[in-house]
């Protein structure tokens, strides 16, 4: 009788932890209602410098959560060690496109956009938030997925004309850049 009561304690013990761990987990977490991943807090604002990834529905395979959160701990890791900006380096904001917290920042990625297919809301918050000066990170084209983000684009920006850079106008813009800042 004695040799089952170790056992009894030790799945009790083991029960209480999960079901601690699960409810802190959940309360202290969100997950996507479309996949189940874990998606940190968003940062609280402070001034400093937070990367935001932009939300959108997912139509398909992996949309805007694909690499996340490593991208932006690389992205923010590399930023920390080539400038002064004060920034969080281990925490990051997700905003749907007509959040009006997406205001507070000046730069958002958005990943996997041939995927992308905004409602009216999201494409009247996101002009919105160009209009008033937001940078625009968009990120990985596969295939026949420029031609979709190009249609959702046109949902927000409908006058837009796209102009293809080559990596050389890239690189002498860059570079006027960098000597202007020397002289």
């Amino acid at each position: 009788m004695r040799f089952h009561r170790p056992k009894r304690a030790l799945l009790f013990i083991a029960c209480v932890f999960i079901l601690v761990g699960g409810g802190t987990f959940a309360a202290a977490t969100r997950l996507s209602a479309q996949r189940r991943f874990y998606v940190e807090p968003n940062a609280v604002y402070d001034g400093r410098f937070t990367f935001v990834r932009l939300s959108y529905t997912v139509y398909g395979r992996s949309g805007w959560e694909f690499d996340y959160p490593a991208m932006e701990r690389n992205f923010m890791t590399i930023l920390k060690d080539l400038t002064t900006i004060k920034l969080h380096s281990r925490e990051s904001n997700i905003y749907a496109m007509d959040d009006p917290e997406l205001f507070r920042h000046a730069i958002a990625y958005l990943s996997e956009p041939g995927y992308w297919h905004p409602s009216p809301s999201e494409a009247t918050g996101l002009r919105r938030w160009l209009a008033k000066g937001g940078f625009l990170i968009v990120d990985d084209f596969y295939f026949r997925e420029w031609d979709n983000f190009e249609r959702s684009i046109h949902m927000v920006l409908p006058n837009a004309q796209l102009v293809r850079l080559t990596v050389r106008q890239l690189s002498d813009r860059y570079l006027v850049v960098e000597i202007r800042k020397i002289q």
